[in-house]
C-alpha cells in the first residue's frame, strides 16, 4: 500500500487506533460470533465486516456506514476480505463483497467463506451476494454456501482443486485501492 495515498485518505476517512480498533472486533464463540461483551451479534441492517491481515473480524455499524469505510477499522492496512453483513443470533444470514476501497474478487470472497465456514459461524441459509467488477455490475444473488461453492467450482475448477488442497488458510492479501 502506498504511504501516499493513506495520507490522502487520512483526510477524507477515519481511522481507528489499536485501542479504538478492540470495541469492533467480534470472536468466533461455539459458532456464533459475539462482541466484547460476550452478546451474540444480531442486525438485519447491512454492517461492515472486514477480516484483518492477522484474521481479526471486525464490523461497523450501518448508521455510520457512509462516514466509515472498510479501511476505517483496520487504519488503512491490507486485508484478507472486505464486504458487508447481516447477522441474526450470531450467525452471519447475508454477505456481500461490496467494498469500493478493497474491492474484493471471487477468490478472495471464497477463502474468506471458506474461513467463515470453519468457524461454524455462516447460517444454513446464509444469502450470498457477489459483486463481479466489470462496469456497472450490480450485485448478483448467489444463494448459500454450497452454491457458491458451486459457483466458484464451475467458474475457477483448476482454483478450486488448488484450494481444497491448502492444510491452511491462505490468500493474498487485499491491498488498499485508489479511488
Amino acid at each position: 500500500m502506498q504511504k501516499i495515498y493513506i495520507e490522502k485518505d487520512l483526510k477524507t476517512t477515519p481511522y481507528y487506533n489499536p485501542s479504538e480498533r478492540i470495541k469492533l472486533e467480534i470472536l468466533p464463540v461455539n459458532g456464533r460470533l459475539v462482541n466484547g461483551n460476550q452478546y451474540k451479534m444480531y442486525s438485519l441492517i447491512k454492517r461492515i465486516f472486514v477480516i484483518s491481515a492477522d484474521m481479526k473480524i471486525y464490523h461497523l455499524s450501518s448508521i455510520r456506514m457512509f462516514s466509515l469505510h472498510h479501511s476505517s477499522p483496520v487504519a488503512g492496512e491490507d486485508v484478507i476480505f472486505a464486504g458487508n453483513v447481516k447477522f441474526r443470533a450470531g450467525k452471519i444470514i447475508s454477505i456481500d463483497n461490496s467494498s469500493g476501497h478493497y474491492i474484493p474478487n471471487e477468490i478472495h470472497f471464497f477463502n474468506a467463506l471458506n474461513y467463515l465456514n470453519s468457524l461454524g459461524v455462516l447460517s444454513e441459509k446464509v444469502q450470498i451476494s457477489i459483486t463481479e467488477r466489470s462496469a456497472n455490475n450490480p450485485l448478483v444473488l448467489i444463494g448459500n454456501y454450497g452454491d457458491f461453492i458451486s459457483f466458484f467450482k464451475n467458474k475457477y475448477p483448476n482454483l478450486f482443486k488448488t484450494h481444497l488442497c491448502l492444510k491452511i488458510y491462505a490468500s493474498p492479501y487485499l491491498q488498499h485501492s485508489k479511488i
